[in-house]
């Protein structure tokens, strides 16, 4: 997994557990104070059987939360999406409510917020509150935005080793 994360961007999982519901592929980039939550659903418990519940039950069924290749995150976003499509790039501060779904190739633009269970359609550029699809992409933009990422994921490489190859520490 080769992902550009910042050191203040927050992966929640559960309480007392290395459970995270989280898929990033190639060349993601998440950026500073941006926060990951897997997607939740609320569950119905069974009133038929008479057990007393532990502390650790509870009534919400984490879902995971995908993101594919090449997807750029903004600064100071709240992502509790189900999915999010390869070569997608969402802007600063916006908030992809829970269980939404991003398909492949969509811009996000600054300051927009999705509703829950919105399904976004590929090649799509959303803006506003609610999140509503205002234009198109052309479908050349997947290869742009491939080359930029790959291109910023080198930097990022760069910056880390120094100019010999070796690791700065």
């Amino acid at each position: 997994m080769n992902s550009i994360r910042d050191t203040e961007t927050c992966l929640y999982g559960l309480k007392n557990t290395k459970t995270y519901f989280f898929d990033a592929y190639r060349y993601c980039q998440i950026g500073t104070g941006s926060i990951l939550r897997p997607p939740h659903a609320k569950t119905s418990l069974s009133t038929t059987k008479k057990t007393k519940l532990s502390s650790s039950s509870s009534p919400l069924k984490f879902l995971p939360l995908t993101i594919g290749n090449h997807t750029r995150i903004g600064s100071n976003c709240l992502v509790q999406s189900a999915s999010i499509g390869s070569s997608v790039i969402i802007g600063n501060n916006v908030v992809l409510s829970n269980r939404c779904i991003i398909k492949d190739n969509v811009y996000v633009s600054d300051d927009t917020i999705i509703a829950e269970d919105t399904v976004i359609p590929p090649f799509s550029v959303v803006k506003g509150c609610p999140g509503k699809v205002v234009g198109e992409l052309m479908e050349s933009c997947a290869v742009e935005i491939v080359d930029e990422n790959e291109k910023a994921y080198m930097e990022f490489v760069k910056s880390v080793d120094g100019d010999d190859g070796r690791r700065k520490r």
